[in-house]
C-alpha cells in the first residue's frame, strides 16, 4: 500500500505513529501531501485519481472533489491524457521509477512545461496497483533558456540569424545534401549605397534600412530557406535542395521586390548586389562539410562582387551573376 514506504524503518514501539499511518481517518497522510509545495497525485493503474495535494489542485485548476474519483480524461485534454496513459503503460510493464519532461495544458488552456517524477506502487499481492507522482514547473526556466538561445543565435538589430547561427544551419544542410544526394544553393546579398546613406543621413537611417531588408527577406522567403545577416550590410540566403536555375530566378524576383517595397522609402539611392552559388552532390563528394561551406560562400561572394562591379542593369539582363 501507499503507507508501506512510510512505515518502513519506524521502530515498532512507536505505536502512535503506526496508528496514524495505518488508519488515516485523521487525515495525517493528506496533511503530509498538502504540506508539500510540489504538486503530488496518485492514481490507480486504470488512470483514476485516488488522491492529490492542494498544490496539484491549484495548478490543475480543479477542486479535489472534481479530481479524486475521476480519470485522466476528466482532468486533462484528450490528447494529453492519452500521452500520460501511454507513460503509465510503460511503467506498468516495467515497474519502478520514471522521470520525463513534458508540456502540460490544463482544461482552462493554461500552459506549463513540467518534469514528472513517477513511481509505481503495489497492492498486498505484490502486483502494480497504481502510480504516485509529482512534477516540477519548469515553465520559467524553459522561457529563460529559449531567450538565451534567441540572444545567442539572432542578430540583435534585425532579429534574423546571426553569422555563427547561419553558418551552423549551412553545415547541417550540407550534411543533409550529402546524405540524400541533393543540390544546395546559397545567395549573398550586399547593399549598394549603404555607406553613403549612413554618412549623409545617420546610422539610425542605416539601421532602419537593414531592418527593412531583413523583414522583406523573411516575408518573401520560402518555407525551406534560411535567412541570416552575414555581417555589416551583407545578407545570406540558404536554399536547400534548390537547383541553380531556381535559385537564380528566386533571387532575381527578390531583388525586384526589395527595390519596390524597401529601397524607395529611403532618401539616398540604395540597391542590392546579388551572387548565387550552387553545388551538386557530385561537386561535394569526398569533401568535408566545412570545406563545402567555404567553397559555397566564396563562390557566392565572388559572384556578388562581379554583380556590383558591372552594375545592376547588366546583371538584371542576365538574371544574376552565378558561379557554380
Amino acid at each position: 500500500m501507499l503507507t508501506s514506504k512510510l512505515l518502513k524503518g519506524i521502530p515498532h514501539n512507536h505505536d502512535d505513529i503506526h496508528a496514524l499511518l495505518t488508519d488515516d481517518s485523521g487525515g495525517f497522510i493528506q496533511a503530509i501531501l498538502d504540506c508539500m509545495p510540489m504538486p503530488v497525485f496518485y492514481r490507480c493503474k486504470k488512470g483514476i485519481y485516488l488522491g492529490c495535494n492542494h498544490a496539484f489542485s491549484e495548478v490543475i485548476g480543479l477542486p479535489k472533489t472534481e479530481i479524486i474519483g475521476n480519470n485522466l480524461f476528466h482532468v486533462f485534454p484528450k490528447e494529453q491524457a492519452e500521452t500520460y496513459l501511454e507513460n503509465d503503460a510503460q511503467l506498468l510493464e516495467k515497474p519502478g521509477r520514471s522521470v520525463y519532461e513534458s508540456e502540460m495544458q490544463t482544461f482552462d488552456k493554461r500552459n506549463f512545461y513540467v518534469r514528472f517524477h513517477k513511481v509505481s506502487f503495489n497492492d498486498r499481492t505484490g502486483n502494480v496497483a497504481g502510480f504516485l507522482g509529482m512534477f516540477e514547473d519548469l515553465t520559467e526556466q524553459k522561457k529563460m533558456e529559449q531567450e538565451l538561445h534567441r540572444l545567442a543565435t539572432r542578430d540583435h538589430l534585425t532579429q534574423i540569424y546571426n553569422r555563427r547561427a547561419i553558418e551552423t544551419k549551412l553545415i547541417k544542410e550540407i550534411v543533409i545534401a550529402l546524405k540524400y544526394y541533393r543540390t544546395l544553393s546559397v545567395a549573398m546579398l550586399d547593399l549598394d549605397g549603404f555607406k553613403k546613406l549612413n554618412d549623409n543621413h545617420g546610422h539610425q537611417c542605416g539601421d532602419r534600412l537593414l531592418q527593412c531588408v531583413a523583414n522583406q527577406l523573411l516575408g518573401q522567403r520560402r518555407s525551406s530557406d534560411y535567412i541570416g545577416r552575414f555581417g555589416g550590410d551583407e545578407f545570406i540566403i540558404i536554399m536547400p535542395h534548390t537547383l541553380l536555375g531556381g535559385a537564380q530566378e528566386y533571387t532575381f524576383k527578390l531583388r525586384r521586390y526589395l527595390e519596390t517595397h524597401c529601397f524607395k522609402a529611403f532618401p539616398s539611392e540604395v540597391g542590392v548586389s546579388v551572387g548565387v552559388a550552387s553545388l551538386s552532390p557530385d561537386d561535394m563528394i569526398g569533401k568535408r562539410a566545412s570545406q563545402i561551406l567555404d567553397e559555397l560562400i566564396a563562390q557566392a561572394d565572388s559572384a556578388m562582387y562581379r554583380d556590383k562591379r558591372f552594375g545592376r542593369k547588366s546583371i538584371q539582363a542576365k538574371d544574376v551573376s552565378v558561379t557554380s
